[in-house]
């Protein structure tokens, strides 16, 4: 999610240029002015990442409280934040056993924040199989680009 790899792909290239330039010609200073780079580079990236993930949690809360009315929409928001692709059994579970909701009060939690757009079903249930659920505004923030 946060790792410095991500710099490290996007600018392969120079990567690979910098780790060759140590071998052939003893270059330790390239390297290392590469790499404090994708440091810095990453670091900033992440901070404004992680202010956007704080942001997108605020703005959920009223949100799912909005499309809910209900007294748990924080628990909720704090389960779909902590696993933002799930099954809806492991969610219910989770709510029955971290804060005492009841298991059939889950499912229409679910089905409203489907309704409003927060959650979206990336396989619907069959028979005994539970639907899987993602919460696609958090992937996308922490992935930094769009996979959802």
């Amino acid at each position: 999610m946060f790792y410095l790899s991500e710099y490290l792909e996007n600018n392969r290239e120079a990567y690979y240029f910098h780790l060759k330039a140590i071998s052939a010609e003893g270059d330790w200073n390239g390297w290392i002015a590469f790499f404090l780079r994708a440091i810095v580079t990453q670091a900033a990236q992440n901070s404004t990442r992680v202010k956007a993930i704080q942001a997108l949690y605020e703005e959920m809360k009223l949100a799912i409280q909005t499309a809910t009315h209900s007294q748990y929409s924080v628990h909720v928001l704090d389960a779909i934040f902590s696993k933002p692709i799930f099954r809806s059994s492991d969610l219910t579970s989770q709510l029955f056993r971290e804060f005492g909701i009841h298991e059939k009060t889950t499912p229409g939690l679910l089905r409203q924040m489907k309704e409003a757009g927060i959650l979206r079903e990336l396989q619907a249930s069959s028979g005994r199989r539970p639907a899987t659920l993602c919460f696609p505004r958090l992937i996308n923030l922490a992935e930094g680009r769009e996979v959802l």
